[in-house]
């Protein structure tokens, strides 16, 4: 009984440690470079993996970080004080943040970083051959989407401007209002509005910008031709390249977030596992359970910003994560209780197939006593049996010597007899 109760606090006990690390573990975004990823947990921790050859990954003493960003090479994370970090490729001066303040919102492009303040201006440093950087006179900006050489930010009434290449018209977002979301291509742009339609400029090639006949949208993202979106139902749609099938996404259900990588999807189910589709290159759509920071090897993408929403709600105090809580605890809860029943099910039948083990030799034992002659009787039953047996060969082997020996012997004399009968009759003869 002291071992059942032992074994139902330990299960019990395991329960609530493993709830409360999932908890504090749980998945709150997932940001991706060229040839790199980084993860960020509910706790503020930040996890990386994939190339590291700038540094890129050097994430593992980040702490209190409540958002990231991921560029070509670089990554950039913003603490809970309103400062910013960033590791990686430098060669443009794009981690040069250690001394920005009143940050609420960072993205990163592909060798440069962005930080809208809480005042609702933008500070940027890195790369500016396009003049994807002129951002000075930005105001009332509340999220900012990076793309390959441009950069859209949206404004709290709803509007959006851009900067920066505008070759395929990625940049012509002056008529947008409505705006509630934005994300950026390599060279188109698209936004999400209040109604829950999309809008999307640029370059069309692939049919990337062709979203008008979206409805029900929550969320969206864009890879470097294709772009993604979220219905309010969890189902997914996509349009563009599929040249890796990164759009065949239909059979995906009850989703919590998107990612749109340079050639694949990512998609992330309300249950915390992931799941993708596009190109595999660098195992980029490795797939496994996130709820306890299993990361994917590899993802290889090109998203330049952070995908959010509601980016005015967070500037008014009402922080807002992803719609997913990867650790699902119910999940996890369950599973334990239905492993404790299977244990308690298998020692009981263990204990119940000793028992009858047990039974079934005290049996054997009980009958052997009850014999005539018990155990050691019978072995020296055996033993006597097998010497009177040998007794009877010898005796019966004597017996046959002798019967042999007086045949030998008869027969000896009758041949003498016989002789001596056939001499006397030659004698008589002559």
């Amino acid at each position: 009984m002291n071992k059942f109760l032992k074994f139902i606090f330990i299960s019990v006990f395991t329960i609530f440690v493993l709830s409360s690390c999932s908890d504090k573990d749980s998945f709150v975004d997932i940001c991706v470079g060229n040839e790199h990823s980084i993860v960020l947990t509910k706790n503020g921790a930040v996890y990386s993996i994939g190339k590291n050859k700038f540094g890129e990954c050097n994430v593992k003493n980040w702490k209190d970080i409540i958002a990231i960003a991921a560029g070509d090479s670089h990554s950039v994370g913003l603490k809970k004080d309103g400062t910013v970090v960033a590791c990686g490729d430098n060669n443009d001066g794009q981690c040069n943040v250690q001394d920005w303040k009143d940050i609420v919102a960072i993205a990163a492009g592909n060798a440069c970083t962005f930080g809208v303040k809480n005042d609702g201006t933008v500070v940027v440093i890195g790369k500016n051959n396009e003049g994807q950087c002129n951002i000075q006179d930005w105001k009332d900006i509340v999220a900012i989407a990076a793309g390959k050489e441009h950069t859209v930010g949206l404004k709290k009434n709803g509007t959006v401007v851009a900067c920066g290449n505008n070759n395929f018209g990625q940049g012509n977002v002056e008529d947008w209002e409505d705006i509630i979301d934005i994300c950026a291509g390599d060279e188109h742009t698209v936004g999400l509005k209040s109604d829950k339609t999309v809008v999307a400029v640029g370059n069309d090639d692939e049919a990337q910008s062709f979203v008008k006949d979206w409805r029900k949208i929550i969320s969206i993202a864009a890879g470097r031709k294709h772009t993604v979106g979220l219905r309010e139902d969890g189902i997914v749609v996509a349009r563009g390249d599929n040249n890796f099938q990164q759009c065949e996404v239909g059979d995906f259900k009850e989703i919590a977030a998107i990612y749109a990588g340079k050639d694949n999807t990512i998609i992330l189910g309300q249950n915390g596992k992931i799941s993708s589709r596009g190109a595999d290159r660098n195992r980029q759509c490795a797939a496994g359970d996130l709820s306890r920071i299993v990361l994917f090897d590899k993802i290889e993408n090109d998203e330049r910003f952070i995908s959010f929403n509601n980016f005015a709600n967070r500037l008014e105090g009402k922080w807002e994560t992803l719609k997913a809580e990867f650790s699902d605890i119910s999940d996890g809860i369950i599973f334990l209780i239905m492993f404790t029943i299977g244990v308690f099910v298998f020692c009981g039948l263990y204990k119940l197939a000793v028992k009858q083990e047990e039974e079934i030799k005290k049996n054997y034992e009980r009958k052997i006593k009850n014999t005539k002659y018990g155990t050691v009787d019978m072995d020296i039953l055996a033993e006597n049996s097998k010497k009177e047996a040998i007794r009877r060969a010898e005796e019966k082997n004597k017996k046959v010597s002798r019967s042999i020996d007086i045949l030998a012997e008869n027969s000896k004399k009758e041949a003498i007899r016989k002789a001596n009968e056939k001499k006397q009759r030659k004698i008589q003869e002559k």
